[in-house]
Parts: C-alpha cells; structure tokens; sequence
C-alpha cells in the first residue's frame, strides 16, 4: 500500500469528518500529490597514476501533498507537504496531523 492508500485510515481515525463515497455528498474534497526532483547530487573520486573511480549519486527531494479542497467551489482552502517517509503510513501520519494542526489552531 501506498502513501494515499493510508490516508484514508488516517482521516478516519482523526475522526472530525465524516468519508463518503459521492463528491455530491461531500463539503470537502482531500486531493493528494506527489512529486520527485533531484536536487543535488554528492560526488566523490579517487585516482593514482594510471586510473580513477568517480562515483555521483542524486540527492532526492519526494514531498507528498495533502490538500483541502471546497466541494462545491473547488477552492483550496488548505495545502500540507512533508517528505516522503520511510513507511507509506508514517508519511500518511505526518500529512493528516499537520491538516489536523492547522484546523484545530483556528
């Protein structure tokens, strides 16, 4: 299972909003995204005098999005992000609870 499989327990277990099946029935709409970049990449070489190794690996950027969404106007009331984590729930985890942090903030 991936990341937006999990979220689905997550929202459920929070336990503020009721899940439909029908947007007809729904007030808001969660979208998910994800997106992957490099943004970096860390290198390393050694030689003598006859040959050379040099070895680069990326540096990956993989945040996840959990935005909030109007049902009806199609407004995004609020966007979250974390990275990507080394568990699809624990990510899932980490995107509701900042939704969760901003709502009950208010």
């Amino acid at each position: 299972m991936g990341v937006f499989d999990h979220l689905y327990e997550k929202v459920k277990h929070w336990g503020r909003w009721q899940v439909v099946a029908n947007r007809e029935d729904a007030d808001l709409m969660l979208l998910t995204t994800d997106t992957n970049q490099v943004v970096g990449a860390i290198a390393s070489a050694s030689g003598g005098p006859y040959s050379a190794t040099a070895t680069a690996v990326p540096i990956m950027s993989m945040p996840r999005f959990l935005i909030v969404v109007d049902a009806h106007t199609s407004e995004e009331l609020l966007r979250v992000s974390c990275e990507r984590r080394l568990s699809a729930g624990y990510t899932a985890g980490v995107l509701v609870n900042r939704v969760r942090k901003r709502i009950e903030a208010k």
